[in-house]
């Protein structure tokens, strides 16, 4: 044993790989907390708790899927916090329990491709759409002649166009990554159909 480890200790290879291994870590825990950031700013965006996105990110990041006490210790957060923030993340549709081999405790992965993005993009557009049609409806009563009514149906319309454009763009990655999300809002709905 002293022998092998003395010609490990001085194989100039051995030292390489080992540098490499420590910067690669060094890499990934500064990719895990820029990931992390990332969605802590964007479920702000959503209305979101800042840790419903350290939870989602830490998931994210992750290459395994991670259970409770993963998260508890990467994030610091209490047991309380992961879960309620773990169940709000499942109903979203962003993330799903997986059954890891012999342990018994429950794990958690994120969905893979854009379908929770698509979701959010669906409720969006069905919201933009619904408003577009009320005050075209608003216009007829007043023969189109209210200037103010038409202004914001312009407006409206154009981000329903561009909504949709969004959505079709999103669906075609999905096609065409196989990513296997589950069927989403959208993909449930035809375009033109209001969300429950």
């Amino acid at each position: 044993m002293e022998l092998h480890n003395n010609i490990t200790q001085n194989d100039p290879k051995e030292k390489d790989n080992k540098m490499k291994e420590e910067i690669n870590e060094e890499i990934n825990e500064e990719m895990k907390k820029t990931i992390i950031e990332l969605f802590s700013k964007i479920s702000k965006i959503h209305g979101l708790s800042k840790s419903v996105g350290e939870v989602y990110g830490c998931i994210y990041a992750s290459r395994n899927p991670l259970c409770i006490d993963d998260i508890m210790e990467e994030l610091g957060i209490s047991r309380g916090n992961v879960s309620m923030n773990l169940n709000k993340l499942e109903k979203l549709g962003f993330i799903k329990k997986v059954w890891v081999k012999g342990e018994r405790k429950q794990y958690y992965e994120p969905l893979r491709g854009f379908s929770s993005i698509l979701d959010i993009v669906g409720h969006k557009h069905a919201l933009f759409l619904d408003a577009s049609t009320k005050l075209r409806e608003l216009n007829e009563k007043s023969n189109g002649e209210n200037e103010l009514i038409l202004d914001k149906l312009q407006n409206l319309e154009k981000m329903e166009k561009l909504l949709k454009k969004i959505l079709v763009t999103i669906k075609e990655i999905n096609k065409n990554s196989n990513s296997g999300c589950s069927k989403t809002f959208c993909e449930h709905n035809n375009d033109n159909e209001k969300p429950d």
